[in-house]
């Protein structure tokens, strides 16, 4: 997982949101006992390198995230999200954090941009 989180920052950075405070957790398994429910970003693990990512939580934890992508290789984990940070960079309103506006936005909305852009291998 500090691959990953590595790869995120970079897709950050690359966007010009390095700055942006964005709360990530991950889980090796659906048992959640790092809360990655109430990431804005949350990635947990289901099966051996299989991972289902979850966007959309308030940032202080008190709304869960939705399903994004489900069962994705870890290689795939930051190429799906970096079409979503651009779209955030590019859309957010004022003020506004990562997961509210994902939630916004809502989850097939972030599907059909991260699907409409071509992944990076």
């Amino acid at each position: 997982m500090p691959a990953v989180v590595a790869e995120i920052q970079s897709h950050l950075d690359q966007a010009g949101l390095s700055d942006q405070e964005i709360t990530l957790r991950t889980s090796g398994c659906p048992n959640g006992c790092s809360r990655p429910y109430t990431a804005e970003i949350g990635i947990v693990g289901a099966s051996v390198d299989m991972y289902t990512v979850y966007l959309g939580a308030a940032p202080h934890g008190t709304r869960l995230g939705a399903a994004f992508a489900v069962n994705i290789k870890r290689h795939e984990v930051a190429p799906r999200l970096r079409p979503v940070l651009e779209l955030y960079r590019d859309r957010r309103l004022k003020e506004e954090s990562f997961g509210d506006f994902c939630y916004r936005v809502g989850i097939p909305a972030l599907q059909e941009a991260s699907a409409a852009q071509p992944q990076l291998a």
